[in-house]
């Protein structure tokens, strides 16, 4: 058959001169997450004409997050594709390196999550302080075999330093004195303030007590 594809300002035409007769199928490039190209399949009857997906082009978008990460904190890169709910069993994803060093396949050791989710979940303590890493996420629709991706960058930041704790008075008595603890200094390269968390050691359980909730105060009376 002999076609005239057609463009317009509400989708592309496609006009089919078969036999004599001529078939007009409109398609919408969607509003949506994914761009479809549809081709025109013949029945076995020979007259009838059917849409069938040829090319799906997959969508994904990486979540806005802070540029600058705690080092000993969870790092959690939310992610989604647009059509999720229609092609979610004909997509896979996968995350990548392209800078800095972390095993995604390390899954459950170093990572929350497998690196065929949709999201990354990075557990605490595995960034290394003053890292830049970039992760990248690409979908690939498996019939089409098309992909898409996208990208996020972050910075780890270090712990706080150059400041100074102190304890006053420094001797006295259990369930007596009262002892006031000061830190002074602390600096962070974070765009979040420094927040203090004050602890004790329980030499009979070998554990490290909070002794407040941590918050941005820099000084607390025991």
């Amino acid at each position: 058959p002999e076609i005239v594809q057609e463009v317009t300002d509400i989708g592309v035409t496609l006009q089919f001169d078969l036999m004599d007769e001529l078939f007009n199928s409109t398609m919408r490039v969607p509003d949506g997450l994914m761009l479809e190209r549809y081709d025109k399949y013949m029945h076995s009857d020979g007259v009838s004409l059917t849409d069938k997906p040829s090319e799906v082009v997959p969508y994904v978008t990486i979540s806005s997050i802070p540029s600058i990460v705690n080092a000993n904190e969870k790092l959690v890169i939310p992610a989604s594709m647009k059509n999720m709910t229609k092609y979610k069993n004909e997509t896979v994803f996968r995350w990548e390196m392209l800078k800095g060093i972390i095993d995604l396949d390390a899954y459950p050791d170093k990572l929350a999550t497998p690196r065929n989710n949709t999201n990354l979940v990075v557990r605490k303590d595995v960034l290394a302080p003053g890292q830049e890493y970039r992760f990248r996420l690409i979908a690939t629709n498996t019939i089409s075999g098309q992909s898409g991706y996208d990208e996020v960058e972050v910075l780890a930041n270090g712990a706080p330093s150059s400041g100074t704790c102190t304890v006053f008075p420094g001797v006295g008595y259990a369930a007596e004195t009262e002892f006031k603890l000061t830190c002074q200094g602390w600096e962070d390269d974070g765009v979040d303030p420094v927040e203090y968390e004050f602890r004790y050691y329980d030499p009979d359980s070998g554990l490290q007590i909070p002794m407040v909730a941590r918050s941005r105060a820099n000084e607390v009376a025991v």
